[in-house]
């Protein structure tokens, strides 16, 4: 009896751990909150970055819904739990100001329990394999590598919306603070922008779709703001944005509405530091010259002055998925390739666990060659393969090293797992895993 009741006790100590994680993570009131209302959100996709919200609460529940499957909780009662927790949590958060009660956050948190207790059936499967599970694991881990890095780039092409168009100028909207400068005037890819419905609607969509996105504009700067204020922006009749391009602080901000944007991601964007603060200190009225493009897999932004000129360019590649998920422009700084290395090495780090357990569940060399020409195949679709196919260079220095630490990393922690395994099973001659 002793006995039963604390192998109980040791299947769901986990869940309970994991339970008070979620809470800490959940329920912590914000250090800084943005207002002392409560706050009810009816709406599954909305906010600019709802997407990368609802990814993060999937994965933050699928660690509980693993730890029930391993408890031996039955179906039924493990989706109460996890719908129970998420709604406790959601009602609490009406409490604390600063928090969002969210439905979409009830359904991520649900999606990710039950995807979760998904993989806790498989659990040994995917962390121990036999060697035709590792074979068929290693082909999964390999085909979604350069898919990602296909995805990647697809997320910043521009996809303008089909909903009439209207231009604003200085607008006054709740999100953004006010610009207090002045636009003389804006086109957009030739096409004049003027404030108010816009009559060229089909004309400017077919600029912000081909493969050069323009926009030129002349504008009083005003002064300088706390938050991003729009200048010119472009919004449709539903209230999404399609361009923009602001004042924050001192800096000029531009960004287009893309594939990324669509499924709530962070849109692709460039900031020129004090582009609105060129030339004389007192010039807030002097007229200021902007040209900023989405074109190919770049986006850029120019502003001059007289003989004052600031510009800024980004070159995106398909190893910078991270800049979707990431709440601050990284693609400007020293770490953009400590990102790229860690982003890369995540990438390709199953590929090398599933490729130690192949390596050592297969006899054959022949077939032992092939796992190793298949990581090689892999990284050179990765990095050689998808950048020729869109036209970019081939992979750089750090992206070739993070693939390879990924690859080794990987492999280092299937060969320990397999090392580890054989420790505690010593008078086992045949492991039953390496016919499975």
């Amino acid at each position: 009896m002793d006995d039963s009741r604390g192998r109980r006790t040791l299947h769901w100590t986990p869940v309970a751990g994991i339970l008070g994680l979620i809470l800490v993570v959940t329920i912590a009131r914000p250090e800084q909150p943005v207002s002392d209302e409560r706050m009810v959100d009816w709406c599954f996709a909305c906010g600019s970055q709802w997407g990368v919200d609802f990814a993060l609460n999937i994965v933050l529940f699928i660690p509980l819904g693993v730890a029930l499957r391993l408890a031996r909780v039955s179906p039924i009662r493990a989706m109460m739990i996890v719908v129970g927790t998420t709604l406790a949590i959601e009602l609490t958060q009406l409490l604390i100001p600063g928090r969002v009660t969210s439905t979409g956050d009830v359904l991520a948190n649900t999606l990710g329990g039950l995807a979760g207790y998904a993989i806790g059936g498989q659990l040994r499967a995917l962390s121990v394999p036999g060697a035709r599970q590792a074979v068929g694991l290693l082909v999964v881990a390999g085909v979604a590598v350069p898919g990602a890095l296909a995805l990647t780039l697809w997320l910043f092409r521009p996809a303008p919306t089909a909903h009439p168009y209207w231009g604003q100028f200085a607008p006054e909207l709740g999100q953004f603070e006010r610009f207090d400068g002045r636009v003389i005037a804006a086109s957009v890819g030739g096409e004049p922008l003027r404030s108010g419905r816009l009559p060229n609607t089909a004309a400017v969509r077919a600029r912000l779709r081909g493969r050069v996105a323009e926009l030129r504009a002349i504008v009083e700067p005003g002064q300088a703001t706390v938050g991003l204020a729009p200048a010119v922006s472009i919004f449709d009749s539903e209230h999404n944005e399609v361009l923009l391009l602001g004042r924050s602080r001192s800096d000029l901000v531009f960004r287009v509405r893309s594939n990324a944007t669509r499924l709530g991601f962070r849109t692709p964007s460039v900031t020129v530091w004090n582009g609105f603060a060129l030339g004389p200190r007192d010039s807030r009225t002097a007229p200021l010259h902007v040209v900023a493009r989405v074109q190919s897999w770049s986006i850029s932004a120019e502003a001059w002055r007289d003989t004052a000129r600031a510009e800024r360019t980004i070159e995106f590649r398909p190893t910078q998925g991270w800049a979707y998920l990431l709440p601050f422009e990284h693609l400007y700084m020293p770490a953009m390739r400590r990102f790229t290395f860690y982003w890369m090495a995540v990438l390709l780090l199953p590929l090398g666990y599933y490729a130690a357990f192949a390596l050592a569940r297969l006899t054959r060399v022949p077939e032992r060659v092939a796992v190793l020409g298949w990581i090689g195949g892999v990284a050179a679709a990765s990095l050689i393969g998808i950048p020729a196919m869109a036209g970019l260079a081939r992979g750089t220095s750090w992206e070739w090293q993070g693939a390879g630490v990924g690859v080794a990393t990987g492999m280092v922690i299937g060969f320990g797992v397999m090392g580890i395994i054989a420790l505690w099973t010593p008078d086992s001659d045949h492991d039953p895993a390496r016919d499975a």
